[in-house]
């Protein structure tokens, strides 16, 4: 069984089960990496925090690919349990850059010191091809992209990281690890899937019971989006942003 549970870890971060005096003291090394590759989300916490909604929309420009993973998941990922919710979700992942996201973000984390050995990244890569692989080469569509996660029943208490001295120290410069997009890329959403379901209810990664298949003709064939404009309808209001991370991610 893969698991790509490390990289979902720093992003939970898990702050439901710690006070933030007692996570500050208990996870440096988790911080750290969070200042590294998700600066948005911690320039939100040291200004006392903003709207969770203004600060998933920002990272609609951001180069840094764990950010870029966030938002494509909040704008892509399917919230009714229409055939035309799960195409449009295929579409919008598959279309884009979602899982060179995915990978890279990963990439960020070993970049600034994460220690991590040869096996660990080797199932991260293998967990990241093998849902990119079920997502999209998927036809016909009978299932939503968060069917795919195994439920994570682990209550923690999270173990801070183990780190080794970081060559970029302080350095957010996507350019030092990634050549990727320099903003996240979502798939254009086409034909009767632009008849999904756009408001954000998938809170806590639901999975759905499908009610169909719908064959998409072959391979899926996407036009790829230069830019999220006209793409999709951002979807940012309400919910917890743990949600929009894969926090039950694991093959």
């Amino acid at each position: 069984m893969h698991s790509i549970l490390p990289i979902v870890a720093l992003l939970a971060a898990g702050a439901n089960t710690v006070t933030a005096g007692s996570y500050a003291e208990n996870y440096p090394n988790r911080i750290y990496l969070n200042s590294m590759c998700l600066p948005t989300n911690a320039n939100a916490n040291v200004e006392g925090g903003i709207p969770e909604a203004e600060w998933v929309a920002a990272m609609a420009t951001s180069p840094f690919p764990c950010e870029q993973r966030i938002y494509l998941e909040r704008t892509c990922f399917a919230n009714g349990t229409t055939t035309n919710d799960f195409i449009a979700e295929q579409q919008c992942l598959c279309g884009g850059n979602y899982f060179e996201a995915l990978s890279a973000c990963y990439d960020c984390l070993i970049a600034h010191g994460l220690v991590v050995t040869p096996s660990s990244l080797a199932s991260y890569s293998s967990a990241v091809s093998s849902y990119s692989s079920a997502e999209c080469s998927a036809s016909p569509v009978t299932q939503g992209y968060t069917n795919l996660f195994t439920v994570n029943t682990s209550t923690g208490p999270f173990l801070d990281y183990t780190v080794s001295p970081d060559p970029f120290a302080n350095d957010t410069r996507v350019a030092n690890y990634w050549t990727g997009p320099t903003a996240p890329v979502a798939g254009k959403i086409t034909g009767s899937a632009v008849q999904h379901q756009s408001s954000f209810t998938n809170v806590d990664n639901v999975r759905f019971t499908p009610p169909g298949a719908v064959t998409t003709g072959g391979s899926v064939t996407t036009p790829l989006a230069t830019s999220t404009g006209g793409a999709v309808k951002v979807r940012v209001e309400g919910g917890l942003i743990a949600a929009a991370i894969g926090v039950l991610a694991a093959l």
